[in-house]
């Protein structure tokens, strides 16, 4: 067992951007697969490593991110691995106004603030608005179409 665990669901991008960052740099993980289709994600065990119910979340110890964005940019900061993921998935933290100026770098906390930051993103989308029916035209058959 490892101290990394990824919940994850395949087809999907969300969930394979972590797991890419993590097999990119070597990081020996447990692999967690979450059938969306059975609703995984709305079962108690799940519910207790993430609230939301959102996928892909990973573990870490006691931390639990659950932004694929900001599950890259920690594993990219945190672990040595063989390579730096180019191009760098962090960028340098005076490029960032999400990322407050901390010396030096403290990859939980930017992990932390960037999963808030995409979640408060995405909780201030406007709703989908119902569609509208669409007017039909009227075509009236002439025997003359030159008069219609």
């Amino acid at each position: 067992m490892t101290d990394v665990t990824l919940y994850h669901w395949e087809p999907n991008a969300n969930s394979g951007k972590p797991m890419l960052a993590l097999m990119e740099k070597g990081v020996a993980f447990d692999s967690h697969y979450l059938d969306l289709l059975s609703f995984d994600q709305h079962k108690p065990d799940y519910l207790a490593v993430n609230p939301q119910g959102t996928i892909p979340a990973m573990k870490h110890g006691d931390l639990v991110l659950t932004e694929s964005t900001a599950i890259m940019e920690y594993v990219d900061e945190v672990f040595p691995g063989h390579c730096k993921l180019d191009p760098p998935v962090l960028p340098a933290p005076h490029d960032d106004p999400l990322i407050p100026a901390v010396d030096p770098v403290d990859p939980q906390r930017i992990a932390a603030t960037r999963s808030g930051a995409t979640r408060a993103r995405s909780d201030r989308q406007q709703p989908v608005r119902p569609r509208q029916p669409r007017r039909r035209m009227q075509h009236r058959a002439s025997a003359d179409p030159m008069t219609s």
